[in-house]
């Protein structure tokens, strides 16, 4: 059993697909008070944290659809804003390292293994940026001043603490303004420009969709490795009624 804390762009085919698994069955059975189940490191640091255990697993889902792979949904979602564990079973930094290990002889996930602590922002910048301007630019600030070599273990642990909150609607517009002006340039007409352009007023989780797509289909490479494609998806509302 493994319940990654990184990013699920990080993850090949298989560990997404075996983590949804494990989350599926891990949930299923704190959720029913399955007392029978051995002590396990994952069980043991999520069993009060139901509601963060639902909200991995919609990351997870997103994920998956990114990549045209169906996702077993879970039969309700807390509506609460989840507590998260406080504790990991291993690091993120060392969770990197170990994906880096495995995918030696395997196919590697969506987002690459960042070789250094500025990639690893690069593919962050925004998944930050949607939650806060003021801790996007500290960040910047400081990772410019980092040395080359592995990602610093402040920003790894910075990152997945980030990424736990929530995305806020309409701060995240500026994010995904940025991210289509990526991919604005293969819209196949003014009218599906005019409509995206509404969409990222009124209709976030329509506009992140096409610009996900369109990202995929042209791969544009630093939206392709972005975060944001898929996680900022959790948080969107949908329709014209924001």
């Amino acid at each position: 059993m493994r319940v990654w804390d990184v990013g699920p762009g990080y993850l090949s085919q298989e560990l997404l697909l075996n983590e949804q698994q494990d989350v599926h069955r891990l949930w299923l059975d704190l959720r029913n008070g399955n007392t029978e189940v051995d002590s396990h490191p994952e069980r043991d640091r999520w069993i009060s944290c139901l509601g963060a255990l639902e909200r991995r697993h919609e990351l997870l889902v997103a994920e998956l659809t990114l990549r045209g792979l169906e996702a077993e949904p879970l039969s309700s979602l807390s509506t609460e804003e989840p507590e998260w564990p406080a504790t990991f079973v291993d690091t993120s930094g060392q969770q990197l390292a170990a994906l880096k290990e495995l995918y030696r002889d395997s196919e590697p996930g969506r987002i690459p293994i960042p070789k250094n602590s500025h990639q690893y922002w690069a593919q962050h910048k925004y998944s930050v940026m949607a939650r806060s301007p003021k801790v996007y630019k500290e960040i910047g600030v400081r990772v410019s001043q980092t040395r080359k070599g592995p990602p610093a273990d402040w920003l790894c642990e910075r990152l997945v603490e980030l990424l736990r909150e929530r995305a806020p609607w309409p701060r995240t517009r500026n994010a995904l303004a940025h991210m289509w002006g990526y991919v604005s340039k293969y819209a196949s007409s003014k009218e599906e420009i005019a409509q995206i352009e509404h969409w990222l007023k009124a209709n976030p989780r329509s506009a992140l969709k096409r610009i996900a797509s369109m990202a995929v289909e042209h791969q544009v490479e630093y939206l392709v490795h972005s975060t944001a494609l898929t996680e900022l998806m959790v948080y969107l509302p949908e329709g014209d009624a924001l």
